[in-house]
Parts: structure tokens; C-alpha cells; sequence
């Protein structure tokens, strides 16, 4: 089956990625759009994309887990193009590295069936897993997303800054952090939270905690967002918390 041409609009971080990871499964890009003509120039050379063409006929999804079709509305009724959401569930850096992320990502594919099929294969091809979005709270799944890819990054900082207090090297505490959370990330991908979760709250030592605690009462909200934490945790495995 002959792939589809692809056009890719807005040359950031997700856009750019799946670009690079489309041309390199063999699809080809016709144009690049968006707001910054040094991005969109740049990245047209590397794919070696042409100049946009007449959008008559042609489809158009999002890659935003925010938005349902509704975004793209006015392209349905003004210009006759099929709309669709393609969200990659993933994140990305910046660079032609974060193409090697693409592959095993998730896709949230929202479309009308014959172009939900199509997008389905589209991130088959790129190696992807598709799941349908049709029909989901979009606010509560993308606060979802925001929790699994953007606050671990904040509690790791968080975490780095700590061990920089309490002593270590900036450069130890950053590379003993970060380790340390790829094997915690590790373990989930291979065992439930319940399972995988460790520490004091996971087996309710509250002596430990309290200890943390004193330790954080020099920053309350940190104090705070450790208790909240603490709590959550203990609730992944009742049991253990009903033990202690």
C-alpha cells in the first residue's frame, strides 16, 4: 500500500520528531509550515520537504492531548479537509535525537473511522502502539499525561537540590537522582505502582517520615508537598500502612 504524503505544521519538539521518525519509516514529507521561517526552513532541508501545497482534499490532524477535533472545526467546514487528533503519549527533546523516542510510543488517535484507520497505520509504521481517544475527558487525560511526564522531572529537581544541601556534589547528586529514578521507572514497567513502589511511606515507617520532615521545615512547601506525597503513597498498598 503506497504511504501517504505527510505535511508537517509547527516545527517544535513533537513535530520535528515525528517528522524525522516519519521520513526515516519511509514516509514522505511534502511541506513544512509553521510561525518561525528559520524552523521551518531548517527542518524542510533536513526532510527535504518542498514549499506547502493546496490543502483541497486533503487531511489534517493535531498532535495536542488537550484538544479534541473540535480545534481543527473550522478547517472541516471552511476548506473541506478530514480532521483528526494524533497525540504521541511521550515527550520529547529538542534535536534529531528525539526521533529515537518515537518507536513503542503510545498514539491517542481521535478521527472519523476511514481516516482513524489510516492514522492507526500511520502509527503502526512508525512503530507506535494506536489507542482511541474518541469519547474521552481530554482535560482529565491530558492531566494525566502531565503527571506520568512532566512533574517527575520537577520532583527530580527537587530531590537534586536536596542531596546538593545535604551535602553531595552537584554533579554526583544529579547523576545519583537521576539513576536512581530510572530504576524506579524501571521497576514500573515491569510490576503495578503497588508493586513497585519502595520507602518509608510504601511500608509505613513513620518514624523515617517525621525525621524528613523535621529535615524539610526549613522550606514549608516542600514540607507540605512531602507530607501529600507521603499520604498518597501509603495508599497504594493499605495493607502494609494497616500492618504498621
Amino acid at each position: 500500500m503506497q504511504k501517504p504524503t505527510i505535511a508537517i505544521i509547527g516545527p517544535g519538539r513533537a513535530g520535528s520528531a515525528l517528522g524525522r521518525a516519519l521520513r526515516s519509516a519511509g514516509y514522505p514529507i511534502a511541506a513544512i509550515g509553521g510561525r518561525n521561517p528559520d524552523n521551518v526552513r531548517n527542518l524542510a532541508q533536513e526532510l527535504g520537504a518542498d514549499s506547502l501545497c493546496s490543502a483541497a482534499g486533503r487531511s489534517v490532524v493535531h498532535l495536542s492531548g488537550a484538544q479534541d477535533r473540535a480545534a481543527l472545526r473550522p478547517l472541516a467546514e471552511q476548506a473541506g479537509l478530514r480532521t483528526g487528533v494524533f497525540h504521541p503519549l511521550q515527550t520529547f527533546r529538542r534535536g534529531p535525537q528525539a526521533a529515537q523516542n518515537v518507536a513503542g510510543t503510545y498514539f491517542g488517535i481521535d478521527a472519523e473511522p476511514q481516516f482513524r484507520d489510516q492514522l492507526t497505520q500511520l502509527a503502526l509504521g512508525i512503530g507506535g502502539h494506536p489507542f482511541d481517544l474518541s469519547g474521552i475527558d481530554r482535560a482529565l487525560y491530558h492531566a494525566a499525561a502531565v503527571f506520568a511526564a512532566n512533574y517527575p522531572t520537577t520532583l527530580l529537581a527537587e530531590a537534586i537540590a536536596l542531596a546538593s544541601q545535604a551535602g553531595l556534589e552537584a554533579e554526583t547528586a544529579r547523576q545519583g537522582m537521576t539513576t536512581l529514578l530510572a530504576g524506579a521507572v524501571k521497576n514500573l514497567s515491569e510490576l503495578t505502582p503497588a508493586e513497585a513502589i519502595t520507602g518509608p511511606a510504601s511500608r509505613g515507617d513513620q518514624g523515617t517520615i517525621q525525621r524528613h520532615l523535621d529535615a524539610l521545615k526549613r522550606d514549608p512547601e516542600l514540607q507540605r508537598l512531602y507530607q501529600l506525597l507521603a499520604e498518597r503513597t501509603k495508599q497504594l498498598n493499605p495493607d502494609k500502612e494497616a500492618a504498621a
